[in-house]
């Protein structure tokens, strides 16, 4: 079996090559996949692009097919008005030959959730009747060539975590930002809306697709046991990078550990680890948890942990539950923020994707001590309360505290939004006068 990866050198093509690399590197796919590169001519960038994906597939021991093609004149004599129609259509006819060239051969592209989603507006702005949600299945038989689509699965903000998990070199195209393009104005001007909603675009394509991509791989007789054995690299990847899997972290109880049997008190703790495929307590660890609830015990306080390790976290008030983490879970890691148009930000923390419109004064930032919200009011008869004491009464983990995304008030110093809803489904907190957010 050959896969044939089209690689364009953008974060989701790359995150694919280097996907298939390792699955042949570890002898899951036998045949070194090949990677299929066309310089389209469009950008004065596409030369650059096509060396950096030539250099980073030496890299990874991928053979390169590339071609250098001018598509604008392509699209003259083809009399097709939409250069990026006529950049597909030139990318799939050189596919197909390749195709055609290699025996037992599939095409793999990098198409993802958030691609589905603007590939079925743009259907139903054209017209398109309820077909227009069965495109962009996983698998699909097109003019002689098997095209796999295995990252479609996944959204566009799981890919980026994902590029910056594995630190992963790419190259931005700048004409993703052009207004020029159908898909750019529906991506950064209406999805983001749309997402602010609650739309989750992998699930828009599950409900669409799960059912009809089990039955092509049944009823398809010519699918090897590799093709379909393919079609798990969302499920590897949601393994390597250990997060879509595992939430990262656990809740117990306090009332749990309240009695003074230490032997039952390690084995409910052993288990939680367990829980978060982590190995149980050593004498260190143990002893060290041990002597703080003596110590409280001792007082006659009620008991509150706190441990740091290499692997672990653990964490408790004296109040709340006894939070227990992975030194690698999502939610330890500080949010990230990007600027859209028309004052949009996109925040991603916890595995999730937010997109909020701020006012010109007002900017994203972390929690610091001291940081205060208001409670009532504006002007001189406005009142403000530390944001520590909220998150206090909310049971917010200490160590959540400094990565849950905030939105601040540039004149004021004031908080305006707490972004409650990236934490336990929780709802995002208004603390500005005028209620204008979120958008």
């Amino acid at each position: 079996m050959r896969y044939i990866l089209a690689v364009s050198g953008g974060r989701d093509s790359m995150l694919l090559a280097h996907c298939f690399a390792q699955l042949h590197a570890i002898g899951n796919i036998d045949a070194t996949p090949v990677v299929y590169h066309l310089d389209h001519g469009l950008r004065v960038e596409s030369e650059a692009d096509a060396d950096f994906v030539c250099h980073e597939c030496r890299l990874l021991n991928l053979p390169v097919y590339l071609s250098r093609l001018n598509v604008r004149r392509f699209a003259e004599r083809a009399r097709i008005k939409s250069l990026e129609a006529a950049g597909r259509s030139v990318r799939y006819r050189q596919l197909r030959r390749l195709s055609q060239n290699q025996a037992n051969s599939v095409v793999v592209t990098a198409h993802h959730a958030d691609d589905y989603l603007e590939s079925v507006l743009i259907h139903l702005i054209r017209g398109g009747g309820p077909d227009a949600f069965g495109t962009l299945p996983v698998w699909r038989e097109l003019e002689g060539m098997v095209l796999l689509r295995p990252l479609v699965k996944f959204a566009r903000s799981e890919i980026d975590r994902l590029v910056a998990h594995y630190d992963i070199a790419y190259r931005e195209d700048a004409s993703n930002q052009s207004t020029q393009f159908l898909r750019n104005r529906l991506r950064h001007k209406v999805l983001p809306h749309l997402y602010q909603e609650g739309l989750d675009p992998v699930r828009v394509w599950r409900n669409f697709h799960n059912q009809y991509d089990s039955i092509f791989l049944e009823d398809n007789s010519t699918l090897s046991t590799e093709r379909k054995a393919a079609s798990s690299v969302p499920s590897r990847l949601e393994e390597a990078a250990g997060e879509d899997v595992n939430v990262g972290y656990l809740a117990l109880d306090r009332r749990l550990l309240a009695g003074n049997l230490i032997g039952e008190w390690k084995t409910l703790l052993d288990f939680a680890l367990r829980r978060l495929s982590l190995p149980p307590m050593d004498e260190k660890m143990f002893a060290d948890l041990r002597a703080q609830r003596n110590r409280h015990a001792e007082r006659g306080s009620r008991f509150r942990l706190i441990y740091t390790g290499n692997r672990v976290v653990i964490w408790s008030d004296t109040r709340g539950p006894i939070w227990i983490m992975r030194a690698d879970a999502a939610a330890l890691r500080v949010f990230k923020s990007r600027s859209l148009a028309d004052n949009a930000v996109e925040i991603v923390y916890n595995g999730l994707r937010r997109v909020y419109t701020l006012k010109s004064h007002w900017r994203v930032t972390p929690y610091e001590p001291g940081l205060r919200y208001v409670v009532r009011g504006s002007g001189p008869e406005m009142q403000t309360r530390k944001l520590k004491k909220l998150y206090q009464e909310r049971g917010i983990p200490r160590m959540i505290r400094t990565c849950l995304p905030l939105i601040q008030d540039r004149r004021t110093g004031m908080i305006v939004c707490i972004c409650f809803s990236f934490w336990e489904n929780g709802t995002d907190r208004i603390c500005d006068p005028d209620d204008a957010i979120p958008a």
